[in-house]
């Protein structure tokens, strides 16, 4: 049995194609991302099973030269140095506005504050030379606590305990400043939509509670641009004893009456 044939055969199914596609380079690169791109129109028959192959051999002469073109880039080691883009896609979006700086940041801007993104675990003493822990045990803060309280004894009634003194100190401390981060944060966004939505609650909030009032607001102080309040007729109630006595009441309750009476007859 002949099998040459067989493995003639075979060898040609086995056989890879060229590294160098036999057509012209028409493609446009973008190395930085490792793309490229054929505008040449295809030529495509009816037949689908044709068209498929058609498309798939182009697809892979396409990648083979862009690889090629990757492995021509300049190497660092067994790294390829991509180039910058040479094409950038336009933004779906406007870029976003920046921010307006709030109150503490034009300071610190000012004054070269910066803020510190990491903290040392240890600080240097600078009365010992030596580095203490920042927070915890043996922490330099802890000692001072301790020297205050002996410095500043006569400053604090008896019986009164200095560390809860200066720990409700630190608690009205953190509620200032929460207060003037939010005061802050509402200056900062002053004509933005956030603020003016903030300001419509609180003209509606003024407006429900002054509705709450028998006057109806009339007699409340006024504010800076309130805007006119509208009057709602409010309900007027019978005295518990009218001055009709039992006539009036059965007048005004037989009235009623038939007011539903002719209510129910309509329908």
């Amino acid at each position: 049995m002949d099998v040459s044939k067989i493995l003639e055969a075979n060898k040609k199914k086995l056989a890879l194609p060229s590294p160098f596609p036999d057509k012209e380079d028409t493609l446009s690169y973008d190395l930085a991302i490792k793309a490229a791109s054929d505008n040449m129109p295809v030529s495509i028959g009816t037949n689908f099973v044709d068209s498929m192959k058609t498309i798939k051999v182009l697809t892979r002469d396409n990648l083979q030269l862009l690889t090629n073109h990757i492995f021509d880039l300049p190497k660092d080691g067994s790294v390829f140095i991509l180039p910058p883009r040479s094409e950038v896609l336009p933004r779906a979006l406007a870029p976003p506005k920046p921010k307006k700086p709030t109150k503490w940041e034009k300071f610190a801007q000012e004054k070269g504050i910066k803020k510190r993104t990491r903290m040392e675990r240890n600080v240097l003493d600078k009365s010992t030379g030596q580095f203490t822990p920042r927070f915890g045990m043996k922490a330099k803060r802890v000692e001072d606590d301790w020297l205050m309280v002996d410095k500043m004894n006569a400053k604090y009634e008896e019986g009164e305990d200095p560390f809860l003194v200066a720990k409700q100190g630190r608690k009205e401390r953190v509620a200032e400043n929460a207060k003037k981060a939010k005061q802050n944060t509402f200056r900062a966004e002053r004509g933005t939509p956030a603020a003016s939505k903030r300001k419509t609650d609180i003209m509606h909030s003024l407006s429900a509670a002054k509705l709450g009032t028998a006057s109806q607001g009339l007699f409340d102080a006024k504010i800076a641009n309130e805007p006119a309040q509208k009057s709602h007729k409010r309900r007027h109630f019978q005295e518990n004893f009218s001055k009709g006595g039992q006539s009036a009441e059965r007048d005004a309750q037989a009235k009623i009456l038939g007011k539903v009476l002719k209510r129910t007859a309509k329908k």
